[in-house]
């Protein structure tokens, strides 16, 4: 117990010292090439067909750098499904339940359920 009590006042003291003695380094590098490209990944999904989405970049002078049209070179373009197939639905509808029963009878068990940060509770959405 007299142990217990020497770590927890370490702590304390050592926590409250490294509290007060934090120093702040700021390190500030321009990028010197001018011509260097930057490569950007996104992954955005929209509810329209490919032909019809095309996008302009534009640096801080309004110069078009690039212009993005939907073709093979620039952009990966992948099919999308917006209905769910009948066994995913049932997944769905049947995790939708479990998940409305919890918040209506256990109001704190998410906390408990969601501690592993585990994040299928049911297993995997099934493939299409």
């Amino acid at each position: 117990s007299f142990i217990t009590f020497c770590i927890i006042c370490y702590l304390i003291i050592s926590e409250t010292r490294y509290f007060l003695d934090a120093k702040l380094f700021f390190k500030f590098e321009p990028d010197t090439e001018i011509d260097a490209k930057l490569q950007i990944n996104m992954d955005i999904t929209v509810a329209m067909p490919c032909m019809k989405i095309g996008a302009d970049i534009l640096d801080s002078t309004n110069d078009n750098l690039f212009d993005l049209q939907m073709n093979e070179n620039s952009v990966t373009l992948e099919d999308e499904w917006w209905d769910l197939a009948a066994h995913q639905r049932a997944y769905f509808d049947s995790l939708k339940h479990m998940n409305s029963y919890l918040r209506e009878e256990y109001h704190a068990i998410h906390e408990l359920l969601w501690q592993s940060h585990q994040l299928a509770f049911m297993g995997d959405m099934p493939a299409r």
